[in-house]
């Protein structure tokens, strides 16, 4: 097990669990843990937008989840790959001190994302805490692009 202890005060640890990075590229990507889950895919009707949602099982019945549209960059930059157009909100990410942010989007610092703000780094954060591990970014690149080359369906 990893005992990250270098993270950003906003960032809860439980992230550190090794998301499960799938084999297969359909029409969504969901990364999964014992405690969370993580799904990305193309939104049906927007053409640079993406569904990003995640659900954090809590003790007993409880449970957190979450839904937002990201735009491609913003979805590059969450997981520190290479984007067109700027989407870091300086100001907002050195209050917490990430590299790349986007207010009630994303937060990240290195390989430490939260989305869609940064927490408390407890738990019961309604936020989900990912380590961004090199093949889970690489899956991320590669299903962008494959969703890319798509014909869009309306």
């Amino acid at each position: 097990m990893n005992t990250d202890t270098d993270h950003p005060v906003w960032w809860n640890s439980i992230g550190r669990l090794t998301y499960k990075v799938p084999d297969h590229i359909g029409t969504e990507l969901t990364f999964t843990t014992q405690s969370a889950h993580l799904k990305i895919s193309k939104a049906s009707r927007r053409k640079d937008e993406w569904d990003v949602r995640w659900i954090i099982f809590g003790t007993g019945q409880r449970r957190v989840d979450g839904y937002l549209l990201l735009s491609q960059d913003e979805l590059a930059a969450a997981f520190g790959l290479p984007h067109e157009k700027e989407v870091n909100n300086k100001g907002y990410a050195a209050k917490y001190g990430a590299e790349e942010a986007v207010q009630g989007r994303f937060i990240r610092q290195g390989p430490y994302l939260n989305i869609p703000c940064p927490g408390t780094g407890l738990k019961g954060d309604p936020n989900i805490s990912v380590k961004i591990y090199n093949s889970m970014k690489e899956r991320v690149a590669s299903f962008i692009k494959e969703m890319v080359a798509r014909p869009t369906v309306h």
